[in-house]
């Protein structure tokens, strides 16, 4: 148990140890947005906390759209101001694999795109706890498959 209680985010655990089982309930310290989350059954792809200050963006995957009118109406209860930006279906013949996604999104939101950047591959790499060779190797491949399908790209050959 006090083992358990060290653990970054437990606020509280409780527990019973019999010879050959044990029971633990533990008690997390979560923000309001993930206690609201997983009272209202909705599932987070992009946390606000992974974000600079400031940046409230949260992505979540909902399986009705009466799990994300619940989640804002909680929202709203508790005080906080919501907008719903969009909404899109889940496209299940995706482009991009889950992790190119996370990796062009935050290399657009951080400034890697922008001119001047405000944030290199290095850098980002650190954030997703990844070599900088790997990150580039995952970027690449995401940015080659949106160039291939958006651009049409096709592979020329020039004769000099």
């Amino acid at each position: 148990i006090n083992e358990l209680q060290r653990i970054f985010g437990m606020s509280h655990v409780d527990g019973t140890i019999k010879r050959t089982r044990a029971s633990f309930l533990a008690f997390l310290n979560r923000p309001l947005l993930c206690n609201l989350s997983y009272a209202s059954g909705v599932l987070c792809e992009h946390c606000p906390y992974d974000l600079p200050e400031g940046n409230q963006r949260w992505d979540i995957l909902v399986r009705k759209s009466s799990d994300l009118r619940k989640l804002v109406s909680m929202l709203n209860r508790q005080g906080a101001t919501t907008k719903v930006a969009s909404i899109s279906y889940v496209n299940r013949n995706r482009v991009l694999t889950f992790r190119q996604e996370e990796v062009v999104m935050m290399a657009i939101e951080r400034g890697y795109y922008d001119f001047p950047r405000k944030a290199g591959l290095t850098q980002l790499s650190r954030y997703k706890h990844v070599d900088p060779s790997t990150f580039s190797e995952i970027l690449r491949s995401a940015e080659r498959k949106i160039m291939s399908k958006f651009g049409h790209a096709k592979s020329l050959t020039t004769q000099y």
